[in-house]
């Protein structure tokens, strides 16, 4: 009989230990997900301000580096798709498509809903390139191009399709780059008066030292 209320009183005591082990466990998780709730509510509030701030500073000096040194007009297009053979083209595609990933991953960071990021995100390169071309069409030296809109697009849905589609990015963009030399000196000076004698400006401006490529990666 003992031995049967040792065992009796044995399984109270564990169950009991058990119930406040789980209701502090349960008290414990509660408060680590609503201190978790609340540091994702401030990241997504410091990225969203970090992202206006942020990119009104780049624009802002953008503006002054850039398009301040040239005279200004009304809004205007101009026709560009017969020139660079494409390579322009191919790059707003890239830039519109690694700001697009780069703003979804820090999206990702601040704990926004997946299809929100994937679409807040997504759409950062578009827009941020848009933003340019915006400046571009009041520049008298530039102006909209429809084909460079055109590409930003195509760039930020090349991620967003993937990530709505496959929810991973199976063809990624990718980007080299090598200073060119010539051989002759007459080739050389023309290019540095183009391009530059940085490798920063010259990597911006040289479509000769760029290369674009696809790196697929099928299922």
């Amino acid at each position: 009989m003992r031995v049967i209320l040792f065992v009796i009183l044995l399984n109270l005591i564990v169950a009991n230990l058990s119930i406040n082990a789980q209701v502090q466990l349960t008290d414990t998780l509660f408060k680590t997900q609503e201190k978790r709730k609340k540091e994702l509510q401030q990241r997504i509030k410091w990225m969203t301000a970090a992202n206006i701030a942020g990119y009104g500073a780049a624009m802002t000096g953008l503006y002054t580096a850039w398009y301040k040194q040239y005279p200004q007009s009304s809004f205007h297009t101009f026709n560009d798709w017969g020139e660079w053979k494409q390579m322009d083209k191919v790059g707003h595609v890239y830039s519109a498509y690694i700001e697009s990933m780069g703003s979804m991953e820090l999206w990702n960071w601040a704990g926004l809903d997946r299809k929100k990021r994937v679409w807040i995100g997504g759409l950062s390169g578009a827009a941020y390139q848009t933003v340019i071309e915006i400046l571009d069409g009041f520049s008298a030296q530039w102006g909209w191009s429809w084909g460079d809109f055109s590409a930003n697009i195509a760039g930020s849905s090349l991620l967003i399709a993937q990530e709505l589609g496959w929810k991973e990015q199976r063809i990624e963009l990718k980007l080299s780059y090598h200073n060119v030399r010539y051989s002759d000196p007459i080739l050389n000076n023309r290019s540095t008066q183009l391009f530059g004698s940085t490798t920063s400006s010259r990597f911006l401006k040289d479509y000769n030292g760029q290369t674009y490529w696809a790196s697929v990666s099928p299922a």
